[in-house]
């Protein structure tokens, strides 16, 4: 029971380690994927800038709705890791002032395509800002691989714990089968000339019996365990009964001998 009790604890903390695993992996995902829907935010509005293409137009949106989507899923995995919430909480602002420039630029061109110097002064700003957010990217992603090395040997570690858990119950399961096997033959061992001599009394002047052994009579008693039920019992085998020795040799080879060897 005890075992039992420290297996499924054993088990239940590597599946824990796992899931830790798993979710630092998540947050790595969740991170690049930001990263990549602001650039391609901002690669869309240039495209849209200089082209007035709007399918870049909706490149731009749906970048937008993307990265809006990854921040907040970034929420909701880190709120129970304090720094990378401080971190999230630091990037948010800046995230706004940049989508904010990506709508300003997308405004000012379709009221004015002509407005050079001030798309320009965008591209200069928002260059700032994508820096500043890449470096605190930079900073929530190296906190995730270190998380990641950290969790991963624990995991390895509570993985051989559960190893050598499992191991000592099924050894453990191993030793109580053989205990039991061997308490149930020394149990049949104790009964059996009980159990035979009950026989020999049921057929004893009712019917015939014959029994056969390589081993002497006198050895009964000790064979199985029970002389006085050994002694009960050939003193009614043999009341009526006729007593057959053969050699040493077997009698199945030597009926089984040519004539002339049988003889010799």
């Amino acid at each position: 029971m005890i075992l039992a009790f420290v297996a499924d604890h054993a088990t239940v903390l590597f599946s824990d380690s796992e899931k830790l695993v798993s979710h630092t992996h998540e947050v790595q995902t969740t991170l690049a994927r930001l990263r990549t829907r602001m650039f391609q935010a901002q690669a869309a509005r240039l495209d849209y800038v200089l082209t007035g293409n709007d399918q870049a137009l909706a490149l731009v949106d749906s970048a937008k709705r993307g990265l809006t989507g990854a921040l907040d899923h970034l929420h909701s995995l880190t709120a129970d890791n304090t720094s990378q919430s401080e971190r999230l909480h630091a990037l948010e602002p800046l995230l706004a002032e940049r989508l904010a420039l990506l709508d300003e630029s997308v405004s000012l061109h379709k009221s004015n395509p002509q407005a050079q110097g001030r798309q320009i002064e965008i591209t200069d700003v928002g260059r700032h800002l994508t820096q500043r957010i890449s470096d605190q990217l930079d900073e929530m992603t190296s906190e995730e691989d270190r998380l990641l090395t950290e969790r991963r040997s624990h995991s390895a570690r509570t993985f051989e714990r559960v190893r050598t858990v499992l191991a000592a119950a099924f050894g453990t399961v191993l030793l109580i089968l053989a205990m039991d096997f061997r308490r149930l033959n020394i149990e049949l061992g104790l009964t059996a000339a009980e159990e035979l001599l009950e026989i020999i009394m049921r057929r004893y002047e009712r019917a015939s019996t014959m029994i056969t052994s390589n081993r002497p009579v006198e050895d009964w008693g000790k064979l199985l365990g029970d002389s006085a039920a050994v002694t009960a019992m050939l003193d009614r085998l043999l009341h009526h009964g006729h007593f057959l020795k053969c050699g040493p040799r077997s009698w199945r080879t030597k009926t089984g001998l040519p004539p002339q060897q049988a003889a010799g």
